[in-house]
C-alpha cells in the first residue's frame, strides 16, 4: 500500500484507512481443513459477537457473525446427504458478501487440496433453499463448474462426511492468496471465448441501479466525468458476469464507485490501474481486503459529502466536487466535472439529501456500532460538508417546504437581515 494511493482521501479517512490494511494478517498457506463423520449442522443464524477465536464449543463461524452448530448425528434428522460434503457456510443474497463470503470456504476445491466432493452444502441467509434462476450467482457457480453439486437448505441437515476448509478470509482480520483460487478459476472460464470489442478505458457505475437517481444524489455527473474523460460507462447488473470479466480483463484502466460494484475488482487482470470514487466516510474493510488478496493499490478519491450521517451501509449518497476530486482532476489534467456549485445547486441536492434522509431515517443518527472505529473520519465527512451547506442546515436559510413557514427559520431570517 503506497501513499500515492491515499493522496485523494481526506487526511482522518486515510489514518483510519492505513490503520485497517495494517490489522490485516497474511495467512497464506497456513488454512486448515477438519473433517466430521456423521455429524448434524443446524443453521444459527447471525450470534452478535461471535468471531472466529471466540471459543464457542461445537460451532462453526463464518464472517459476519453468521453461525452453525456440528453435532454428531441422532436419530430424526429431517434431511440427510451422503457422501463427501464440503460445508460452504451460507449463501449470502448481497452480491458483495457473496464474492467475499460465500466462496471463502472453497478454495481447496481450485488449488488442489481435496480432490472432488460430492455435495457443496450452503445455508441459505433468506430462507431460499434454492439456487437464484438466473444472474450472476447462478452464472458465476456455472463458471466455477459447481453448480450441479451445490445445495442449499434453511435447516438443519444430517451428513455422512463432512469437509470444512478454514475460511480464506476474513474481514478486518486476515486474507489469503487461496481466497483468489475461485475468482481466477472464474475468470479463466469466462475469458475462453471474448468476441467484440472492448474499451481500454472501463467506469463501473451504479447510475442504473433501482431509485439510484433518487437516493445516489449527483450521481450523473460522475457519469459524465469519466465519459469526458475517455471511459465507457458501464453498469454491471446490465450485463452478463462472462461480458462483465471480458470487459474488465480488455481494460487497462479501471474505475468505479465505492461498494459491491467495486468488489467485481476480483475478476480483473492484475496490471490495471484501479480507481475507486469513494461514496461514504466510513472505510470498506472488505475492499481493503480484496486489494490484499489481488495485490493492487487503486487509487482512492473522496467525493461525497455528508451533511447528516447516513448509514454507510444504506441507500443514500451525495456526491460532489470536493477538493479531493478537484485536485484529481487537476493532476491527471483531466477535462473537468460539471458538478454545479452554485448556491441553487447546493440548496437543491441538499433538499433532494433532507428529504431522503428523513423518509428512510427518520430521526436517526446513521452511526452502527461497528463503525466507532470510523468516527475520526465521519466528523471529518460531516465537519466539512457543514460548512459546505452551513446557510440551509443552520436554517438561516429556507431549504425544505416547511422551512419556509418555520418561525425558528423566520426568526433567523428576519436576524440576518438587521
Amino acid at each position: 500500500m503506497t501513499d500515492f494511493t491515499l493522496t485523494y482521501l481526506r487526511p482522518k479517512k486515510a489514518e483510519v484507512y492505513r490503520r485497517i490494511s495494517g490489522d490485516y494478517v497474511d495467512h497464506t498457506g497456513d488454512l486448515r481443513i477438519d473433517e466430521h463423520e456423521d455429524v448434524v449442522l443446524t443453521p444459527l443464524g447471525q450470534l452478535a459477537g461471535a468471531s472466529t477465536d471466540s471459543g464457542l464449543a461445537d460451532v462453526i463461524i463464518d464472517d459476519c457473525d453468521f453461525c452453525a452448530s456440528i453435532k454428531k448425528s441422532a436419530p430424526g434428522a429431517a434431511v440427510r446427504i451422503n457422501g463427501r460434503v464440503l460445508y460452504g457456510g451460507y449463501f449470502r443474497s448481497q452480491w458483495g458478501h457473496f464474492l467475499m463470503n460465500t466462496t471463502s470456504r472453497l478454495w481447496p476445491l481450485f488449488t488442489g487440496a481435496i480432490q472432488g466432493v460430492d455435495k457443496i452444502l450452503f445455508f441459505s441467509d433468506n430462507n431460499q433453499d434454492v439456487i437464484p434462476q438466473r444472474g450472476n450467482y447462478r452464472e458465476f457457480l456455472e463458471l466455477a463448474g459447481i453448480l450441479d453439486k451445490v445445495v442449499i437448505v434453511s435447516g438443519a441437515v444430517e451428513v455422512e462426511s463432512l469437509i470444512v476448509p478454514e475460511m480464506a478470509f476474513e474481514h478486518t482480520r486476515y486474507f489469503s492468496s487461496e481466497a483468489r483460487a475461485v475468482f481466477e478459476a472464474v475468470r479463466e472460464s469466462a475469458m475462453e471465448s471474448s468476441p467484440g470489442e472492448f474499451s481500454d478505458k472501463v467506469f463501473l457505475t451504479r447510475s442504473s441501479l433501482p431509485g439510484a437517481a433518487r437516493d445516489e444524489i449527483n450521481i450523473n455527473k460522475l457519469d459524465e466525468l469519466f465519459l469526458r474523460n475517455g471511459y465507457q460507462i458501464v453498469s454491471p447488473e446490465k450485463v452478463s458476469l462472462r461480458q462483465l470479466i471480458n470487459i474488465l480483463n480488455r481494460a487497462g484502466h479501471i474505475a468505479s464507485v465505492s461498494g459491491s460494484t467495486a468488489h467485481n475488482f476480483v475478476f480483473a487482470g492484475r496490471d490495471a490501474e484501479f480507481i475507486i470514487v469513494e461514496r461514504t466516510a466510513v472505510v470498506n474493510v472488505y475492499q481493503i481486503g480484496i486489494d490484499l488478496i489481488c495485490g493492487i493499490s487503486p487509487i482512492l478519491i473522496d467525493a461525497y459529502r455528508l451533511p447528516q450521517i447516513a448509514p454507510a451501509t444504506g441507500r443514500l449518497f451525495l456526491y460532489g466536487a470536493t477538493g479531493q476530486l478537484e485536485e484529481f482532476i487537476s493532476a491527471r489534467g483531466w477535462s473537468g466535472h460539471t458538478f454545479d456549485c452554485n448556491d441553487k445547486a447546493r440548496k437543491k441536492e441538499l433538499s433532494g439529501f433532507l428529504k431522503r434522509y428523513k423518509r428512510l431515517y427518520g430521526y436517526s443518527t446513521g452511526i452502527a456500532e461497528w463503525e466507532i472505529g470510523h468516527s475520526e473520519a465521519i466528523s471529518e465527512a460531516y465537519v466539512e460538508s457543514y460548512a459546505y451547506y452551513q446557510p440551509w442546515l443552520d436554517r438561516r436559510v429556507p431549504v425544505l417546504l416547511a422551512d419556509y413557514f418555520s418561525p425558528v427559520c423566520l426568526y433567523r431570517r428576519l436576524r440576518r437581515r438587521r
